[in-house]
């Protein structure tokens, strides 16, 4: 199944599940007022260095920075 997946997105399904899970942390962080560890374990991240990590790396900046510049508007 996972080389299917690859065949088929051109990316394995870790990456997609990540993917996933960041633009839901996205839409959180921008509507609503919640601490981002909370949102985080919300959408399945139980190591906190793993989700900073994967946050910034698809984002590029952190969720605290990405967070401040929602609520700016």
């Amino acid at each position: 199944i996972s080389r299917k997946f690859k065949e088929v997105t051109g990316g394995t399904f870790g990456d997609y599940l990540r993917y996933l899970r960041i633009n839901l942390c996205l839409e959180m962080l921008s509507s609503v007022d919640r601490p981002i560890t909370e949102i985080a374990e919300e959408v399945g991240y139980k190591d906190m260095n793993t989700f900073y990590d994967h946050f910034r790396k698809e984002v590029g900046k952190t969720p605290n920075e990405y967070k401040k510049s929602c609520h700016k508007k």
